[in-house]
């Protein structure tokens, strides 16, 4: 993981607190405790060119039987997950889930090499120093047919690992507003994004930009995400078709203006998507979002991301636009494929 990628990540959670309310950044100290938890990964190949990795996680205790995640990456930045599902993971590595009308996975752990893994906690957190973790091979089998005939898995084994991670006691103290602007600067990271949003055939399309700014160390790098994905339920589960285009100094983002709350932006991204955007403030609380943008999406077909039925909003380093009432800018950590494992 590059320095640049591990300050985003410290800078992440900061960031966050700036979209709560003021009564909670005036909360009073408490005490906040994660117990141990057991994350495990298995990565799989599918036909077509497609990568399915599946993850759950698990405490000591056991934990909801819908902790299990499947996503498949195609290979032209298409993505599709499946989520709440009935299934779990065990802290030995069992995995058992079955997926309506898509599959099931009935799997085995074998560790076959340890490893120490690290932790740094934030200040006013507790946690011992380190775990160990492994990677093996899970055996048994996983049989997926991903909807829409994307791809396919058959297998009776894979590659994966189990990372452990300590139980963490946090004393969370109350954060000004201005500590956390000053916190942010420190960190060398400037914040800025465009969403919109619509219903779509039973389920709601979202269009993403997000662009963070890292001044230091030099030169300065700009990591940026176009995103678009559709969510709908399926047979129970959380269903979500995508495509996601990421990268240092992408060109294709500008909002203006420079300084304050911005009410114009461009967006051009990167192929796969083709066309254009632009968002225009025409009033404190209403925005148009127009253009020829448009990208393929898995189960989808190629589907436009503009237009009078969108919600766009537009934040930038003086705070986002009220555009969408009711919403806020929300920040989270991981995603939907973990950092290491398609890249080996």
């Amino acid at each position: 993981m590059s320095t640049r990628l591990r300050s985003l990540l410290v800078a992440l959670p900061v960031l966050a607190l700036l979209t709560l309310p003021g009564a909670a950044l005036g909360a009073k100290t408490r005490t906040k405790v994660e117990p141990a938890r057991t994350t495990g990964f298995v990565k799989v190949r599918g036909t077509n060119g497609w990568a399915i990795q599946i993850t759950g996680s698990t405490t000591s205790a056991g934990s909801d039987r819908r902790t299990l995640s499947v996503y498949a990456n195609g290979p032209h930045h298409e993505e599709v997950t499946y989520q709440r599902f009935p299934g779990r993971l065990t802290t030995d590595g069992t995995i058992e889930a079955r997926l309506p009308g898509v599959g099931h996975i009935d799997l085995r752990y074998e560790p076959a090499e340890h490893h120490r893994i690290g932790y740094s906690n934030s200040p006013g957190c507790t946690s011992a120093p380190f775990t160990i973790g492994s990677n093996g091979v899970f055996r048994g089998t996983i049989e997926l047919h991903v909807t829409g005939g994307l791809t396919t898995v058959d297998a009776h084994s894979a590659h994966g690992e189990l990372w452990p991670s300590p139980k963490v006691t946090c004393h969370a103290s109350a954060h000004s507003k201005a500590r956390i602007e000053r916190e942010i600067e420190t960190t060398g990271s400037g914040y800025e994004s465009l969403f919109a949003t619509r219903k779509l055939d039973g389920g709601t399309l979202r269009f993403d930009v997000t662009s963070f700014q890292f001044l230091s160390p030099a030169p300065p790098t700009r990591l940026v995400e176009f995103s678009v994905t559709y969510e709908r339920r399926l047979h129970g589960m959380r269903l979500t078709a995508g495509t996601r285009v990421e990268g240092e100094n992408l060109e294709g983002f500008d909002l203006s203006p420079s300084t304050g709350t911005p009410s114009e932006a461009t967006v051009e991204p990167p192929a796969p998507f083709l066309g254009s955007a632009a968002f225009t403030l025409a009033s404190p609380t209403v925005a148009n979002w127009t253009g020829d943008l448009r990208v393929p999406i898995p189960t989808l077909g190629t589907v436009t991301l503009t237009g009078p039925h969108f919600k766009p909003s537009l934040c930038g380093s003086g705070g986002c636009t009220d555009t969408t009432p009711g919403s806020h800018v929300t920040i989270s950590t991981g995603g939907s494929f973990g950092g290491n494992f398609f890249a080996g």
